[in-house]
């Protein structure tokens, strides 16, 4: 709200999906996310579109799993996080 106030053209995060769920008056205010789009083999890849909506899932264990950080690892978050 106080970006809001102070003319704030955009706010951009990458896992703060509990913004959406804040008592927050967003009012003028449009949601855009990411595009992202699923190949044959379901892996999920960015296509650095901006199109309207709101991103309320993470690609972050997906990611790292495809980046190589090893799978104990990655299990072990996703742990923390549920």
């Amino acid at each position: 709200e106080e970006l809001l106030a102070h003319g704030c053209r955009g706010v951009f995060t990458t896992h703060l999906h509990e913004i959406f769920t804040l008592p927050l008056n967003f009012t003028g205010v449009s949601f855009m996310r990411m595009d992202i789009q699923q190949a044959k083999d379901k892996t999920w890849h960015p296509t650095w579109r901006l199109v309207p909506g709101r991103s309320i899932d993470s690609l972050a264990f997906l990611a790292a799993q495809r980046y190589g950080l090893p799978d104990r690892t990655v299990a072990r978050a996703a742990s923390l996080i549920q």
